[in-house]
């Protein structure tokens, strides 16, 4: 009996043959080559493994050997050989990357790690083994839910390790480092800077619109205390700073499209502060 995965060169047996003539020596060979000795070599009196073996390949050899003194003499033998299956380790989907949007609700399934094994009976158990507080579990099965509401402002990824474990004796695992990346989503109120003081010295100097790239499309109007526009712009991005204006209280009125077609209006107002 062999254990499967036996590596190449590994001696599995030694030939002795008796004779009558005891000054003999002996020449062990094949008897015919068959495909049944593809994984075997024969050198000098031993029995070497040429190949590894898989029992899910083949689970069994038979083959015949012959001994020859040299003299004319010359007898066979058969041999069998029983490959013993035995547990392999389980190979888990190498660093699998995960993309969501932020605000999922909790529960949502975020993606279902995979797993291969060459033992076809075998079960799996997932678990997260990083330390670090994340927002997601991980079913048994390998399927990773967002436990709680996720905010790509706060955070735009998520890295942790997973491993599984197999029911084999002995029992085997394998990681794997998962990512989970944040999609930015428009949100409901919309984030800039509501001072503007344009003195070029890296702060305010301009009206920032927080996430602007993620609208389609979009136009920017600015209106005094008495409704005059005062500054306009269709895809505006980000480089006005309102040093031609008087320093005062402005009103921002932004519309624009997120990638579905969903309209969105803000109204907001600001402050210029123009030395």
């Amino acid at each position: 009996t062999i254990n499967e995965n036996t590596s190449p060169s590994t001696l599995l047996g030694v030939f002795s043959t008796q004779d009558q003539d005891v000054a003999n020596t002996f020449t062990y060979s094949f008897t015919t080559n068959t495909l049944n000795t593809a994984n075997f070599d024969i050198i000098g009196d031993k029995l070497y493994a040429k190949k590894g073996f898989d029992f899910e390949q083949k689970a069994a050899y038979n083959f015949s050997i012959t001994s020859n003194d040299g003299n004319g003499g010359v007898v066979s033998g058969n041999f069998s050989f029983t490959i013993k299956d035995v547990n392999e380790a389980p190979v888990i989907d190498k660093d699998p990357i995960f993309i969501i949007s932020e605000f999922i609700a909790k529960g949502t399934v975020v993606g279902t790690i995979g797993v291969k094994d060459q033992d076809p009976v075998n079960t799996h158990l997932f678990k997260i083994t990083s330390l670090d507080p994340i927002p997601f579990t991980i079913s048994p099965t390998g399927v990773i839910v967002a436990e709680e509401t996720v905010d790509f402002e706060k955070k735009s990824s998520y890295t942790f390790q997973v491993q599984v474990i197999d029911n084999g004796v002995p029992a085997l695992t394998d990681t794997t480092m998962v990512t989970v990346k944040l999609k930015d989503k428009i949100e409901e109120v919309l984030a800039f800077n509501n001072i503007i003081t344009p003195n070029n010295d890296g702060h305010n100097d301009f009206l920032v619109i927080n996430n602007i790239d993620l609208y389609t499309s979009h136009d920017v109007s600015v209106f005094n205390t008495i409704g005059q526009l005062v500054f306009n712009s269709v895809n505006y991005r980000n480089n006005w700073s309102g040093s031609e204006l008087k320093s005062g209280i402005y009103y921002l009125h932004f519309t624009g499209k997120d990638q579905e077609g969903k309209q969105f209006v803000y109204k907001e107002a600001f402050r210029i502060i123009n030395n």
